[in-house]
């Protein structure tokens, strides 16, 4: 099972109107036929779509570009345009756990109502009306109501809520009380939505694999990295040693660490790291220290 979503050129439309939505559609029916997927959710925006796709056979690569391939010519051709619709390759992340798959189908379908503020919170700007006459998302075919979609679009993950009326007030709880959602944070992983073990797993395969795998498992080595180093800067208890940790093997910036520790700009921060440096070369235990943190972080 995958997440996979794909965003146009210049964060420009995908589609100009409802009938180019129709088009993708219909490019993806196709794209499913051919090779053996299911889409279980999906929501298509102005500049971007979200999919959950389910892949019989190991062919998503190939299938995405055919896709995105077709739509674009199809595209092109109909505004008499040249050149990429689309925001270099499309993403995807494994799902493999089935409470995070639930997850993923109320994050992909509150897509509409929700938005993106200049803090990088993403808050609901809408509740269950404006769902409900959002045409272009599987939500209404969940709810048992007619919706835009064909062949190789099965909705039977709805087998997660006995009814439509369980499955609406589960979503109306997510609108009425998260003020923030962002489904890719709440989930350990990034590109693996799954236990550590299945993450583990899967990025030994997709290490293997050639072009937006190899990507994948390279993005998934630095979200697994970030999360081991939280876990060391949050276990020590001096604040000179929990900014060493997150500016040296974090990569965190002098800037963003100043802002969060309460200093007035970069350079304290800087001041701390030197004084760090200069205790690790003199002092024999603190540099056991940083050699035990970054064994760690290379075991990880």
């Amino acid at each position: 099972m995958y997440h996979v979503m794909g965003r146009g050129n210049e964060r420009k439309v995908i589609f100009k109107d409802d009938t180019d939505r129709k088009l993708f559609l219909k490019v993806w029916e196709e794209g499913l036929e051919k090779y053996e997927g299911i889409c279980h959710a999906w929501c298509l925006m102005g500049n971007h779509y979200h999919m959950m796709v389910e892949t019989l056979l190991p062919n998503l690569s190939e299938m995405m570009r055919w896709i995105g391939t077709t739509y674009t010519v199809r595209f092109n051709r109909k505004y008499g345009r040249v050149g990429h619709l689309f925001q270099g390759r499309y993403r995807a992340e494994v799902v493999s756990d089935e409470s995070y798959t639930k997850r993923l189908i109320l994050y992909i379908h509150m897509n509409p109502v929700r938005r993106k503020k200049k803090n990088q919170e993403r808050l609901y700007v809408g509740g269950m009306e404006e769902l409900l006459n959002y045409r272009w998302s599987s939500h209404r075919g969940y709810l048992g109501i007619d919706s835009e979609y064909a062949k190789g679009f099965e909705l039977v993950r709805r087998k997660y809520w006995k009814d439509a009326r369980s499955y609406q007030k589960e979503i109306g709880w997510e609108l009425n009380n998260r003020e923030n959602l962002n489904f890719r944070e709440e989930v350990r992983g990034g590109f693996v939505l799954g236990g550590e073990g299945f993450q583990r797993t899967m990025e030994s395969y997709l290490a293997k694999q050639e072009g937006e795998s190899v990507l994948i498992s390279k993005r998934m080595e630095l979200e697994r990295r970030k999360s081991e180093v939280e876990k060391l800067w949050k276990s020590e208890k001096e604040k000179k040693w929990q900014i060493w940790v997150r500016f040296k093997y974090g990569k965190e910036s002098k800037a963003s660490l100043g802002r969060e520790y309460g200093y007035a700009s970069g350079s304290g921060i800087t001041r701390v790291i030197e004084l760090v440096k200069k205790e690790i070369v003199q002092n024999k235990e603190s540099f056991q220290k940083d050699k035990k943190y970054g064994e760690q972080i290379k075991e990880c």
